[in-house]
């Protein structure tokens, strides 16, 4: 239908934080730099820095909420560094692009995805992603929370030959973090609703599922199955 769509600004300040975390982990893995094969951090400031070099200022309802949200930055950003230097990091790959495939021929899918971070830790590896809203925890994250990061889990083995040992959202605000690791039985599930999906879409059989997630819909202003 072409219906126009506005930004928002908490997508502005979820990519200002991202933005910021992938260029200060990538000064700890630049085999130039001396923080390579240290235990030292970059300092703090540098930090604060490239936050004010990747501020997105878009969609801000006023000039007050933006000053709140570039505050609220500066302390999660604060926060995080304390914890960094607590227990120094180790990022393997930060922003890794994946194309991941099902089936043969005309049958195959493809799916494409980016993952935030993946950490090197004891007996293999960690796969972080970063969130901005409010935080969960284990129990009230739903099986459909869970299967972004076993998406992520199938593409480190699949694709990375890697062995992810815990899936986490880390939850910048407060930070809080929620590990878990896809059973094979979830990642078969995980596959099978992928072909479902896109079987699905294909045929355009997509029955409407409305929720408390109508409230944040782009197009709820047109849909007859809203539920506000």
């Amino acid at each position: 239908l072409k219906l126009p769509t506005f930004g928002r600004y908490q997508f502005s300040f979820g990519k200002s934080i991202h933005a910021t975390l992938e260029a200060f982990f990538r000064l700890l893995m630049d085999d130039e730099r001396e923080y390579t094969h240290t235990k030292e951090l970059p300092p703090e400031e540098m930090l604060l820095k490239l936050y004010e070099e990747h501020w997105i200022d878009e969609w801000y309802p006023s000039q007050k909420e933006k000053d709140e949200y570039y505050a609220k930055g500066k302390d999660i950003l604060k926060r995080m560094y304390a914890e960094m230097r607590m227990s120094r990091p180790q990022p393997r790959l930060i922003e890794q692009d994946f194309t991941l495939k099902f089936g043969n021929g005309e049958q195959m899918i493809t799916l494409k995805g980016r993952i935030d971070r993946i950490d090197d830790v004891e007996g293999g590896v960690e796969i972080i992603d970063y969130k901005t809203g409010k935080s969960k925890t284990l129990e009230s994250i739903r099986s459909g929370d869970k299967e972004q990061l076993i998406i992520y889990q199938l593409a480190a083995e699949d694709l990375l030959g890697l062995t992810p040992v815990a899936l986490t959202y880390y939850y910048v605000e407060d930070g809080t973090k929620v590990s878990f690791l896809g059973s094979a039985k979830e990642k078969e599930r995980v596959r099978d609703r992928i072909r479902t999906t896109v079987s699905d879409m294909k045929q355009s059989s997509l029955k409407a599922t409305p929720g408390f997630h109508c409230r944040y819909c782009d197009f709820k202003s047109i849909c007859e199955y809203k539920k506000l």
